[in-house]
């Protein structure tokens, strides 16, 4: 090489022309390199953040439908908590499954109620304390059933919320939509172990079964496993709930009783009453007669009745019968202390009635209770009768009526029994003036009558009335021949409200025709009775009602011996009084009896009816109307007979005691003591010699004893009824809350929350 092309080529060498181009050349390279990594990693980027963003949104979709089930849940075991305590709180479990209130009805199996209802165990004992009257329940008991109901409460209010949330849980997995796996496991351990089986605490039987099944302390009690999916996501959560943390305590509630009218008897039928044999009743009677026989008390025994007696039909006695009806000289017991607080409102408590009835001007009870011949009359010093017609029978020999009180009737005082005997040591009021004869015929008016003065042999009957009288009607003739065809034409009236039939003579005078108040019948006849005996007819209504005695007693010849015998002659009659030995005089006209007895006539009868119809009230109710038969007890102290029955009452044992109901016809007899109220919609028949006493402890007890609410759902109509009526409070009863509610944590706990695919 020359040294000038040596040189050229060393120039060349050191020249840095074309350097630059490279450098930029390779940075281009560089850059375009990493461009296309950052492009490709920004792709990746956001398809990756698409799809963490869809699985995000199935995931929230899937947790939030998991934490609805578990609200859904908490929701459930919320609604078992409610009705758990609510069922505790009212005592269902005081009923067995066929008495269940009808608040409670569905709410769980037959079984599972009468479950609880057997598991009474830690204040049953208690409860039969409370029912016995002759217990004796001091603070030691008091502190003992408090205790007892504590024990109870606790573990009754535990089994029967586990019952009811396993129940709850069982449907609500069976119910597709909610989406909770149930599957019973048995260990107790499996339980407190996350990993075992998931389900609910079973000792191995179906949930309807599992009523008795409480977890130990320190155990969970169902385990539920639930799941919320979206597309393939899912989010599957444990819970396990909590044993239940309600605080139980005693607390006592006083509850207002109003009392049942049908307490106030110690027996009462809607129907009749038999008695023979020689029972002792110490307590009012009841009879209503509906069931249409007349007859609303029938006798043929020897009876003693210490209470008033109610009877809207006839009082009889048959054969030798003998009844006698006390007041309270003869054997003070207290009878009546609360039974006034059932007619409080009338302002005259004494009266047994619901005074209501009095709504004529210028009538008051006060009016008709006060005065020397009272027309309204205390029935606690007892004694008093009320009835159609108080009468010895016809077939009667030797029979005794016997009343040491006072007298009502809407009827007569009739005497047609053979050596017989009437007497009444009180007032006597009738009730009816007239005869109504297009219904009862002409002896419905009140009058006293005595049909058999003398019999064949010389033996007398004899009525014996000692207090004063309202006799507002007289009496009528029968006839065997007369005018006019059809049977009622056959009886005459005659003068007198007080009389006998006599053999010698009974004048009578011609009933006009109604519209026909001027009739006259012709000349003076005779008429021959049914029996033979003739009587004189007078021929004409007299002008005046003193024409009409005067010519009756100038007529008499002799004085007739009536065998009536009466007191001092006081008070109102319609007609004249014949008494033994002749006419003693005529206590009739205006004055103060006769005035106050017709302001009083109407409401009287209101009295009267509510008394022998209504059990005091003018309701127009039956005994079945003041029960609830769909609450009907079975066992306990309220013995309920559906249809017929019959009960001994054993003198071989301890007094009986409680209250007996029958639907229909009741057969007493035995010769014991039974203390209480026996109630009948039928007949009761009386046979031997039993004793039963009317025992307002024993209805207190029984209506006041804690355990015995289906007692009182039985007589709640009459309650009710006297409640509206502003009756006063009977009695109250005791008794005992179960659960504060209080909760002190969660229903449940979350064991586990996962989320995964799948």
């Amino acid at each position: 090489m020359g040294k000038w092309e040596k040189r050229a080529f060393q120039r060349f060498l050191r020249s840095e022309r074309g350097n630059a181009a490279i450098m930029v050349l390779s940075v281009i390279l560089i850059l375009t390199a990493f461009g296309t990594v950052s492009l490709f990693a920004s792709l990746a980027n956001v398809k990756m953040g698409n799809r963490y963003r869809f699985w995000s949104q199935d995931f929230y979709v899937a947790d939030s439908s998991a934490e609805e089930k578990v609200a859904a849940v908490d929701a459930l075991l919320r609604d078992a908590e409610e009705q758990a305590g609510k069922y505790m709180k009212s005592g269902a479990y005081d009923y067995a499954a066929d008495e269940m209130p009808a608040a409670f009805l569905g709410l769980m199996s037959a079984d599972a109620q009468d479950f609880f209802y057997a598991n009474r165990w830690p204040y049953e004992s208690f409860e039969a304390a409370l029912d016995d009257p002759d217990a004796v329940w001091g603070p030691e008991d008091d502190q003992g059933y408090q205790d007892a109901m504590l024990e109870h409460n606790t573990l009754m209010y535990e089994r029967v919320y586990y019952y009811l949330a396993n129940r709850m849980l069982a449907d609500a997995a069976a119910d597709p939509d909610f989406g909770i796996a149930y599957e019973p496991v048995s260990a107790y351990d499996d339980l407190d172990d996350p990993t075992s089986s998931i389900g609910w605490y079973s000792t191995g039987l179906d949930y309807e079964n599992t009523f008795g099944a409480v977890p130990p302390p320190g155990h969970l009690g169902p385990k539920i496993k639930l799941e919320g999916r979206q597309a393939d996501r899912r989010v599957t959560a444990v819970l396990a709930v909590r044993q239940p943390k309600a605080e139980a305590v005693v607390q006592t509630i006083l509850n207002p009783v109003y009392g049942n009218p049908l307490w106030g008897y110690a027996l009462a039928a809607e129907g009749q009453i038999s008695f023979s044999g020689s029972p002792t009743i110490c307590g009012d009677v009841y009879a209503s007669g509906s069931s249409g026989s007349g007859a609303g008390i029938n006798i043929s025994g020897d009876v003693d009745i210490y209470g008033n007696v109610y009877a809207n039909a006839d009082i009889v006695a048959m054969g030798s019968g003998k009844l006698h009806v006390h007041n309270e000289g003869a054997l003070h017991v207290p009878l009546y202390g609360k039974r006034q607080k059932i007619y409080a409102d009338s302002g005259y408590p004494m009266t047994f009635c619901d005074l209501s009835v009095f709504s004529w001007p210028g009538t008051s009870p006060l009016a008709l209770m006060g005065g020397a011949l009272p027309l309204l009359y205390d029935d606690t010093v007892y004694g008093n009768v009320y009835c159609s017609d108080l009468k010895v029978d016809e077939g009667a020999d030797g029979a005794v009526i016997a009343l040491d009180g006072h007298l009502i009737t809407t009827d007569d005082i009739e005497l047609n029994g053979k050596n017989s005997t009437i007497v009444v040591n009180g007032n006597f009021v009738g009730l009816n003036s007239e005869a109504n004869f297009s219904t009862d015929g002409p002896n419905a008016s009140s009058s006293v009558i005595n049909n058999q003065p003398k019999d064949e042999s010389g033996r007398v009957s004899k009525i014996t009335l000692s207090g004063r009288m309202i006799v507002p009607g007289v009496a009528y003739g029968e006839y065997a021949d007369g005018p006019g065809a059809d049977s009622f034409s056959q009886y005459y009236r005659t003068v007198e409200s007080v009389t006998a039939k006599l053999n010698e003579i009974l004048l009578a005078y011609l009933y006009p025709e109604e519209g026909d108040p001027e009739a006259s019948y012709g000349p003076p006849a005779i008429y021959t009775a049914s029996d033979g005996t003739e009587y004189f007819l007078k021929d004409a209504q007299f002008a005046s009602d003193d024409g009409r005695i005067a010519d009756f007693l100038s007529a008499l010849e002799g004085n007739p011996e009536s065998k009536i015998n009466v007191g001092p002659l006081e008070g109102y009659t319609l007609g004249l009084v014949v008494s033994d030995g002749g006419p003693s005089g005529v206590i009739r006209g205006a004055n103060e009896h006769y005035t106050r007895y017709m302001l009083g006539r109407e409401p009287l009868l209101g009295v009267f009816n509510a008394k022998t119809r209504g059990f005091g009230f003018n309701n127009g109710w039956t005994m079945a109307d003041m029960v609830s038969k769909s609450a009907a007890p079975s066992g306990g102290k309220v013995t309920y007979i559906s249809g017929p029955g019959s009960i001994e009452i054993d003198d071989d044992m301890d007094d009986m005691y409680g209250i007996i109901y029958c639907t229909g016809d009741l057969e007493l007899s035995g010769s014991g003591t039974f203390r209480g109220v026996i109630l009948c919609e039928g007949d009761i028949s009386v046979s031997g010699s039993p004793h039963i006493y009317y025992d307002e402890g024993v209805v207190d007890g029984i209506m006041s004893a804690p355990g015995n609410r289906a007692e009182r759902a039985f007589f709640a109509p009459g309650c009710d009824y006297v409640k509206n009526k502003g009756g006063k409070t009977y009695t109250y009863y005791e008794d005992y809350d179960t659960t504060s509610g209080v909760r002190e944590m969660k229903r449940y706990r979350i064991e586990s929350w996962i989320e995964g695919n799948g």
